[in-house]
């Protein structure tokens, strides 16, 4: 395990840093069943293509995605030599080489599984070089609702940025997986939990090893809507924001609020916490 995560950490996305890596590992021991449902990460073709290498029964893909795999390697670590910077080498994903070598694998008679998993990388290379933010909420949508049999009348927790997961609209203009969860629930006559969780100040990690941190400023985009409420934060306790009486004052018209994103977040949200400080999770220590 620890020779993989030292191979492989940064491709892990969501779980390559060190609490949610402990957080998936402990969901797996309590046999919580786990689903993903955002796009290939950009880094993941050599993870994803090491794996198919050992269960194709095509020579000609044993061959390509060795290609994939090696060439992804060496442009990730091109980039993580520039730090991000413009100049530096783009990913694998992002090349003509690649889709090529998509095309390729498409000519080859390959298993159902294996069909599926270059469809999935094809669309996320489009999601990145596209921009396309409707097109990634659209799939994370569609891969939530493939598995909804799974998760139907369930305990279910949606673990996800808060721009996704508004009851109404998001934070970015669309209509995200918290909409769809609330629709679900409200057709089962329940209610869904809505909670945004946000760092006041301190430092976030980087998602690349090695990478500096970066600082969170109470003017950041997605903080600034927030500043009424973060100024009545003092201390280092964390606060917790019942959005009700807020939400129903809005809607009474008894106050008016002229921020369309605070509005957002307070429709859209049953609590708001506020952690005063927080610190940026690190890599894991590999020895």
């Amino acid at each position: 395990m620890k020779k993989y995560r030292s191979n492989y950490g940064n491709t892990f996305s969501f779980y390559a840093l060190e609490p949610e890596f402990n957080l998936l590992q402990q969901s797996i021991k309590s046999n919580t069943k786990i689903f993903g449902t955002d796009q290939i990460s950009s880094v993941a073709d050599r993870l994803i293509c090491s794996e198919l290498q050992k269960t194709t029964k095509s020579p000609e893909a044993k061959k390509i995605y060795k290609i994939i795999e090696d060439s992804s390697k060496v442009y990730f670590d091109k980039f993580l030599k520039s730090k991000g910077s413009p100049e530096g080498f783009p990913f694998y994903f992002f090349t003509n080489e690649f889709q090529k070598n998509l095309t390729d694998l498409s000519a080859l008679k390959l298993s159902r599984e294996e069909i599926s998993v270059i469809e999935s990388m094809r669309l996320s290379a489009k999601i990145y070089q596209e921009q396309s933010h409707h097109l990634r909420i659209q799939l994370m949508k569609n891969e939530l609702m493939k598995v909804y049999p799974e998760w139907d009348d369930k305990k279910n927790l949606f673990k996800y940025g808060a721009n996704h997961l508004a009851k109404g609209e998001s934070l970015l203009k669309i209509y995200d997986i918290g909409n769809v969860v609330n629709n679900i629930a409200d057709s089962k006559f329940k209610n869904s939990l809505h909670i945004m969780i946000v760092g006041k100040s301190g430092s976030q990690g980087s998602p690349f090893k090695d990478f500096p941190e970066q600082k969170i400023t109470e003017d950041d985009m997605y903080i600034k809507p927030l500043k009424l409420l973060l100024k009545t934060v003092n201390g280092v306790d964390w606060h917790c924001f019942n959005m009700a009486p807020l939400r129903e004052a809005l809607e009474q018209n008894k106050i008016v609020i002229n921020d369309v994103e605070l509005s957002r977040i307070i429709e859209g949200y049953d609590f708001v916490i506020v952690i005063p400080t927080v610190t940026a999770s690190k890599f894991p220590t590999v020895e």
